[in-house]
């Protein structure tokens, strides 16, 4: 269904004090589900957040991102409101607001986010933070928007799972501006990985192997081991078990009897399936129905995540703005993701005027499975600079490269 399709008729009238109302949302759990930026909403790609005649809004996260999605009035403009530490709008410099606008003139989506810094004893003021748009990426229409919101370096955004923030998303005319002192009543959501519903009293469920393991690269097989365990008498039929949204069809659908408990009331199910050559990395999730022998059923959802062979990641550092042109020695990690021995070059690429002094081309080997390698490199950063850079980051592995860019924000 295209974004357009969920367009509201009705209109709303330019007034703040909506940010008092309550944010109803569908769940408070959110889970780790990486979407594809096109305009288009697929089936199982989003996660319903909020809906009323005027704001359909969805929300997911993954390790250093936040993915949000919305479909409103033409004319209209979305401000996200986000409450990075859950302490209140009006408490700390966490605060982000996020503006989500449709440039007719450009025939693109544009991003403006700002900071509230409420800190000050002189009352709340809003500083422009320009790097996330920057970084970020957006794809919108006039009445419709798709937008992943990265951290260029402000090291603001969460990165496990676990985390709780305060949050809203509302549709305001284009160009209206919220004043700053004014409070904004959020919703707690809790950023995580799995989550249940429907499942009988007594049961309880795990999906064995943390976040960070819980993977597997294009042309390997996931394998992923649901446990279970019971408090009583619990009459269940069976289980299935498949992948939801893109990769549903190209991995395996598995039905089967529910699992025998043994003595000690543990029931174990392991999922193994191929994930297909050029499948698009990133966090899908697992969903298993659970079937009780009344005919009632639970779901449970629960991430997992398509790896590159290899990634880069870049040790987060604040640095401060001088008049003098200046050579930073940084450092970032390889990881494999895969058991098998990688052996490589990597090189590194600054932007603009800054420029990589050392530690690029360099060869590498990581020899233990899911190896991790700390690296050092020279950046030279141009007299003046302030703002965000990406540092692009290619590993060239035979005849595969594998490019990713780094964020770092000079304040």
């Amino acid at each position: 269904m295209h974004l357009a399709s969920f367009v509201a008729a009705a209109l709303l009238q330019p007034s703040w004090a909506s940010f008092s109302q309550p944010f109803q949302i569908a769940d408070p759990i959110r889970l780790a589900l990486t979407p594809r930026l096109d305009g288009i909403l697929d089936s199982e790609e989003w996660d319903p957040l909020h809906e009323t005649d005027a704001l359909q809004s969805y929300f997911q996260w993954e390790p250093g991102a936040l993915h949000f999605a919305g479909a409103y009035p033409p004319g209209q403009e979305v401000l996200i409101s986000l409450d990075l530490n859950g302490d209140g709008w009006l408490s700390g410099n966490d605060n982000l607001e996020v503006r989500v606008r449709y440039s007719d003139s450009e025939g693109t989506g544009k991003l403006d986010v700002r900071r509230l810094d409420a800190r000050g004893g002189s009352g709340p003021v809003w500083e422009a933070l320009p790097g996330f748009a920057k970084a970020s990426s957006i794809k919108a229409f006039d009445g419709g928007f798709e937008m992943t919101l990265l951290d260029p370096g402000y090291l603001l955004l969460p990165v496990e799972p676990g985390r709780k923030i305060g949050l809203r998303v509302d549709a305001f005319p284009a160009g209206s501006q919220p004043p700053a002192y004014l409070p904004r009543l959020m919703e707690t959501v809790e950023l995580r990985s799995e989550r249940a519903a429907g499942l009988p009293s007594g049961l309880q469920w795990g999906v064995e192997r943390n976040l960070s393991r819980r993977q597997a690269i294009a042309g390997r097989n996931l394998d992923l081991r649901l446990t279970f365990r019971r408090e009583g008498e619990i009459g269940l039929s069976g289980i299935e078990v498949r992948s939801e949204g893109f990769l549903e069809r190209a991995t395996q659908n598995a039905k089967v009897s529910f699992p025998p408990f043994d003595g000690k009331g543990r029931a174990i199910y392991d999922y193994k399936t191929p994930i297909p050559e050029g499948a698009r990395t990133g966090y899908r999730l697992l969903r298993a129905s659970v079937e009780a022998e009344d005919g009632g059923a639970g779901i449970i959802q629960a991430s997992y995540r398509v790896a590159p062979l290899l990634e880069f990641d870049l040790v987060p550092i604040r640095l401060k703005a001088s008049p003098q042109e200046r050579v930073e020695r940084l450092s970032y990690y390889l990881q494999s993701n895969t058991q098998h021995r990688l052996d490589g070059t990597v090189k590194l690429y600054g932007a603009g005027n800054a420029q990589v002094q050392s530690g690029s081309n360099k060869g590498f080997v990581i020899y233990n499975a899911f190896g991790r390698q700390r690296r050092v490199f020279e950046l030279k950063i141009p007299a003046g600079f302030q703002g965000s850079m990406p540092i692009r980051f290619q590993g060239i592995l035979g005849g595969l490269v594998i490019e990713q860019d780094g964020w770092l924000t000079v304040e």
